[in-house]
Order: C-alpha cells, then structure tokens, then sequence
C-alpha cells in the first residue's frame, strides 16, 4: 500500500501546485482588473474636455460682449 500511497501523494502535489500556481497568475491579472476598474472614471468629462468647453464658451461670449460695448461708446 505505500507504493500506491506514494503515487497518489505524488500525483495530488503535481496537480495541486499547477493549481496553486494558475491562481496566482489569475489572482495576478484579477487584481490588476480590480484596480483598472477601481480607477475607471464614471464621469463622461475629464478635466480636458471641461477646460475646452468652458473656453469654447466663453470666448464667444466675452467676443460678443466686448463688440456691445465697443458699439455703444463709439456711437
């Protein structure tokens, strides 16, 4: 019986650190996609895109506005 005993044990260890070492590497690439998750913004705007559209307003409108007054004082 310890022949067979020992096969098996062999065999178990085999498999178990082939196991042992495939959740390593999913547990590896799980935690990199947890954090790529935890770091994913859930805003639609960054603060690129706001700086852009606030400039993109209020250039036309401080433009707009300066002719108005620029069209009063000269009449």
């Amino acid at each position: 019986m310890r022949p067979t005993h020992r096969v098996l044990a062999v065999a178990r260890d085999r498999a178990l650190a082939g196991v042992e070492q495939q959740l390593r590497r999913s547990s590896r690439a799980l935690v990199t996609y947890e954090k790529e998750l935890q770091d994913a913004s859930t805003w639609p705007y960054n603060p690129a895109i706001l700086r852009t559209l606030v400039v993109s307003i209020l250039v036309p409108t401080v433009t707009l506005l300066d002719r108005r007054i620029f069209e009063v004082y000269i009449r």
